[in-house]
């Protein structure tokens, strides 16, 4: 269902960006081409579009920052050495006799 929401959300923010680009002349071709009213109506509906990406826009980040998973259990990083750590050389003892 999010996915939904997400893909409905991105295609409207994309509709958006095209109206208010033909509605300044950028992207020719169109009877919206140059007129200011489909730049207006592009913004609106780009910041709809947008609004409908704020909730997992704002869990991702939210995620990032505090470190806390979608279980929210803290969440461990292991730390990471420059370089392998590798085990100690083996020697070899010689029986003396």
């Amino acid at each position: 269902m999010r996915l939904i929401k997400n893909l409905l959300a991105l295609i409207v923010l994309a509709t958006g960006v095209l109206w208010s680009l033909q509605g300044i002349g950028l992207i020719g071709g169109s009877f919206m081409t140059g007129q200011s009213q489909w730049l207006y109506v592009g913004i609106v509906t780009a910041l709809v579009g947008r609004a409908g990406l704020g909730e997992p826009l704002a869990w991702l980040s939210r995620r990032r920052s505090s470190g806390i998973g979608r279980s929210g259990t803290q969440r461990t990083v292991a730390a990471r050495s420059p370089r392998p750590v590798l085990p100690a050389p083996v020697e070899t003892f010689v029986a003396r006799r």
